[in-house]
């Protein structure tokens, strides 16, 4: 999931997400969201950037269809 999200130019890191799991083996998507509050990409957590890259239900939103969108144009 982070690296999808780095993918779509997000300017985030691993480290960055990884600090808020606090050594945990799961990253989760407030970890994610998390670190993009604190690079600026968003002043709330789920909000209309959660709801952009984490959509469910609905398959024309979301980063796993940006990527696969992508896929398809190369």
């Amino acid at each position: 999931m982070v690296k999808q999200i780095i993918e779509e130019g997000y300017n985030i890191t691993w480290h960055g997400v990884n600090q808020y799991a606090k050594g945990g083996a799961d990253v989760y998507k407030q970890h994610v969201m998390h670190a993009l509050l604190d690079t600026g990409y968003t002043s709330t957590f789920y909000g209309e950037l959660y709801k952009k890259l984490f959509a469910r239900g609905d398959q024309t939103k979301g980063i796993r269809n940006d990527l696969n969108e992508r896929k398809k144009k190369h």
